[in-house]
């Protein structure tokens, strides 16, 4: 399993970062000025001003490497060993035998899985507009 960590997280470390950095580079250095004269300390400040700044770009650059690390199969497949088995290698295991419900019940779960982040993100969303 630590072959599959360490694959996974170096080749999508890049989505993460391009990510994150768009969002750094927009935010305003000003805050993080006014923290410092107003005493706050350089962990406070980087708790309490720069991480709520950035956490959009954080929490986007995660849904991203989690949705393309559910995708790219063949990476996972060759630097997977003898018994590790994700939940991509499993379902494409499990389609080479014929459909069954259970795959229809992992897709649809997949489904409102992504529905109720999708919805979660439009709520917070359109409390941050009122």
């Amino acid at each position: 399993m630590l072959t599959i960590i360490v694959g996974q997280s170096t080749f999508l470390i890049s989505y993460v970062f391009v990510t994150v950095s768009a969002r750094l580079a927009e935010f305003d250095t000003s805050v993080e000025e006014a923290s410092a004269d107003l005493g706050a300390t350089p962990a406070q400040t980087f708790r309490k001003v720069t991480l709520p700044g950035i956490a959009p770009g954080i929490l986007g650059g995660w849904l991203l490497a989690f949705i393309i690390s559910m995708d790219d199969l063949v990476i996972t497949y060759f630097i997977a060993g003898t018994g590790n088995t994700t939940l991509p290698i499993h379902i494409w295991g499990l389609l080479r035998r014929g459909i069954k419900p259970e795959i229809n019940a992992i897709a649809t779960l997949m489904l409102l899985f992504t529905l109720l982040i999708a919805a979660i993100g439009l709520y917070f969303r359109s409390r941050r507009q009122k």
